[in-house]
């Protein structure tokens, strides 16, 4: 028997009155996730996303969790955080910082934590298209499935598109990167967004999550694999 606890699942239905009130705008998106590599497994799926624009500054949350078991065997379980803040100091250039944290056990690592700042690009900037572009520095906490702690600088690099291609159609395209002494990870994320109404849409995303060194015995990339009906506000 399959169960599931998020807490985001909690959150969803009081964040879109209370973030519209703070000028805040974004999505709760609940569907299904289907994973492979490290774990495979077919579970529910909960994610909220922020977003805050307040002059040249840009303020953006996101978090997202899914959790299951099987005949009392734990398959899949991960929690994450993402968050940035930006400023643009000319049309083309702004600075930013951001702390992401990824808890994952079936990804052979515990956790990955990082704090960074740096220095973004609006490469293309136009109504339908965008394109940017990061470089920056940091700090990374991380800990193994064996349990073995690593704290590194680390060099980080982003390459962020959308196109609208109508005004129902989106695509989307995120590459990150993470270089540390120990360990390199990349993620990247392909979206596409239908909207079915006004606020109603529907999300399909393909994640591929790497890792070049991981412990014996674990896989370095896992695919994630997600189809869920979003609310926006």
């Amino acid at each position: 028997m399959k169960k599931i606890m998020i807490p985001l699942l909690f959150i969803l239905p009081f964040s879109p009155l209370s973030a519209a009130e703070d000028g805040w705008s974004g999505d709760g998106e609940l569907g299904f996730t289907s994973y492979s590599g490290n774990t495979k497994s077919t579970d529910l799926f909960a994610k909220l996303s922020l977003a805050n624009q307040m002059g040249l500054w840009k303020h953006e949350l996101v978090l997202g969790a899914n959790n299951n078991s099987s005949d009392n065997v734990r398959t899949a379980e991960r929690y994450f955080l993402n968050w940035k803040s930006s400023r643009d100091f000319t049309p083309i250039y702004y600075g930013f910082g951001s702390f992401r944290y990824d808890k994952d056990r079936f990804s052979g690592f515990n956790f990955q934590s990082s704090l960074t700042a740096g220095i973004g690009m609006h490469v293309i900037k136009q109504k339908e298209v965008t394109l940017d572009t990061e470089i920056g520095l940091g700090y990374k906490v991380s800990e193994t499935s064996l349990n073995d702690k690593t704290n590194e600088a680390v060099l980080i690099g982003g390459l962020f598109y959308k196109n609208q291609f109508t005004q129902t159609t989106r695509f989307t395209q995120d590459i990150i990167i993470e270089a540390a002494s120990s360990n390199n990870y990349i993620e990247s994320i392909t979206g596409l967004r239908v909207a079915i109404s006004t606020q109603l849409a529907l999300k399909a995303s393909f994640t591929i999550k790497h890792n070049t060194d991981v412990d014996v015995g674990v896989k370095k990339t896992d695919t994630i694999s997600a189809l869920t009906l979003s609310y926006d506000f």
